[in-house]
């Protein structure tokens, strides 16, 4: 673990080596440099009324000592005949411009690849500027898109004996349409990609107007965040620097899995989890798996409806397990927040979608404002089981019992009256509260 200086020592004296940070942190050589990690947990509103919905967010953000990444980089730029209609290609040889203007030349070399229906190499991997925008300034429109030998060019480009054993293998795919040529079938563009991500290559594919293959752009790419659809030349520059700074960025996370177990008086809203995670319904368990996540961070979020009145956590436990961004194992448990909630008030309490249809509202807003006149309000869903969990005995494996506190009709063949003396309400059921 990284230590901290607290007093002037001589380092020569301790007969180690020793690296010392801009901090003071002091490290031996060789050992790895780690990242620093903030994670927060927030649920709100709170206080809530029974049956409102809580949001409950996850944020993990840091940052990680700076680094310099080298990358070799090939622009593989489509110069077919379409391309001259409405400046594309002029766009794109400027956003082509822009980047080689950006990146580091002493850390990003890149090479170029102009395809029609003919493949043509038009500057190998190099760091010189001024010689890689003469290429790019020469290039000219000829017939037909050839896909498969182009994006086969930019691969054997890209892991040539021209490219450096320490730096990133990166393309960079820009057509505006789809395969022309019979000769080789676009069928072989699967092979070629298979050989790319044998290399260890990552790809950025850019699909510019609505004339292209968008499925094979984005098997190209192998991730949806490397694919990018450009409406129009106008968007081609942002696009390209996006993908510049995307390549000398440093990730705070390689790879990381988010995982938050709630308790069984918090109703998980199916598909509410933002991005998408997993549910498992068994083990009342959401998980994210994320990669290549930036030091800018990420927040996770979904909603819950909490079951029963007071003041209750939204999570039983909640953890990050992660590779950071010099591929360091790590882990971080995040808080539990504290929601208090409130019995229902009239017309906003957790009401079974039944009753919603069969009873007026006046009468629900009377049950609502009186729950100890409601048969089974705040008991166990099965009184003959335990509540929550964990259970009290060992591998005893139940569904979760929660506390009645939804309305429904016991007897729906009773006609309504707003006194109770005609029809029987309970608390509890299993379809949920639906909207008012």
């Amino acid at each position: 673990m990284p230590r901290r200086l607290v007093r002037s020592i001589p380092v020569a004296l301790l007969g180690l080596s020793l690296l010392v940070g801009p901090t003071g942190e002091v490290r031996a050589q060789g050992e790895p440099p780690v990242c620093q990690i903030t994670r927060d947990k927030t649920a709100g509103p709170s206080p809530v009324r029974l049956g409102d919905p809580v949001t409950v967010r996850l944020d993990l953000a840091g940052r990680c000592p700076k680094r310099e990444i080298k990358a070799d980089v090939v622009l593989v730029i489509d110069r077919s005949r379409s391309m001259v209609d409405n400046g594309k290609l002029d766009a794109a040889m400027a956003a082509a411009t822009t980047f080689v203007d950006t990146v580091d030349p002493q850390l990003v070399h890149v090479g170029l690849v102009a395809f029609d229906a003919v493949v043509e190499e038009l500057s190998y991997l190099s760091d010189d500027r001024a010689a890689l925008k003469r290429a790019i300034a020469g290039i000219t429109w000829g017939l037909g898109t050839n896909l498969v030998d182009s994006l086969e060019a930019g691969r054997r480009m890209v892991t040539s004996a021209g490219a450096r054993p320490d730096a990133k293998p990166v393309l960079v795919f820009l057509t505006d349409g789809r395969h022309r040529v019979q000769q080789p079938p676009l069928s072989d563009i699967y092979r070629v990609i298979a050989r790319m991500q044998a290399d260890g290559v990552t790809a950025y594919a850019i699909g510019l107007g609505n004339d292209v293959e968008a499925p094979i752009l984005r098997q190209i790419a192998g991730d949806p965040a490397r694919y990018a659809f450009s409406p129009g030349p106008a968007e081609l520059e942002q696009i390209f620097l996006g993908i510049a700074g995307r390549i000398e960025a440093s990730v705070l996370f390689e790879t990381v899995t988010v995982e938050d177990i709630l308790p069984a008086n918090m109703r998980y809203e199916v598909g509410s989890a933002q991005p998408p995670a997993v549910w498992d319904a068994r083990g009342r368990s959401l998980t994210w798996t994320l990669s290549q996540v930036p030091e800018a961070g990420i927040g996770l979020s979904f909603r819950v409806f909490p079951t029963e009145p007071g003041q209750h956590p939204t999570n039983v436990e909640a953890r990050a397990r992660f590779r950071d961004g010099f591929d360091q194992p790590g882990e971080v448990v995040f808080p539990v927040p504290i929601v208090e909630v409130l019995p229902g008030e009239p017309g906003s309490g957790c009401v079974c979608r039944i009753t919603r249809l069969k009873a007026p509202q006046p009468a629900i807003d009377l049950a609502l404002a009186n729950p100890d006149r409601i048969w089974g309000w705040n008991r166990l869903l099965d009184e003959g089981k335990p509540g929550s969990p964990p259970w009290p005995e060992p591998g005893y494996d139940a569904p979760p019992n929660p506390r009645r506190t939804c309305l429904d009709i016991w007897n729906r063949g009773i006609p309504y009256h707003p006194l109770f003396n005609s029809v029987v309400w309970r608390a509890g059921c299993t379809e949920g509260p639906a909207g008012p």
